[in-house]
């Protein structure tokens, strides 16, 4: 739900594999929304978007590694397409 809060954190667990990132439900317009993981050192995933995600085509889209330090990738909801929009990345925070 996007309207329960801002920022969102997850510790993925020591199973290696993707990581499916839902939309979030109840947008707001031009609300912002930041997602902040890291992963337990030992797997390695990728983040996988919905659909209402989307990535400017410079930058691609943001693999977790292994790293044990936080990854925050933030969004802006755009009500014109009803896409969520990145506005950018901190990573290895911490």
């Amino acid at each position: 739900n996007a309207q329960a809060a801002q920022i969102y954190y997850s510790v993925q667990g020591t199973a290696a594999g993707n990581r499916t990132i839902a939309a979030p439900l109840n947008p707001n317009p031009s609300a912002l929304l930041t997602y902040a993981f890291k992963t337990s050192g030992s797997a390695n995933g990728t983040l996988v978007w919905n659909s209402a995600f989307v990535f400017s085509q410079d930058i691609g889209t943001p693999a977790l590694g292994t790293s044990t330090f936080w990854h925050h990738y933030s969004w802006r909801y755009n009500s014109i397409d009803s896409k969520w929009h990145f506005m950018g990345q901190s990573k290895n925070i911490g």
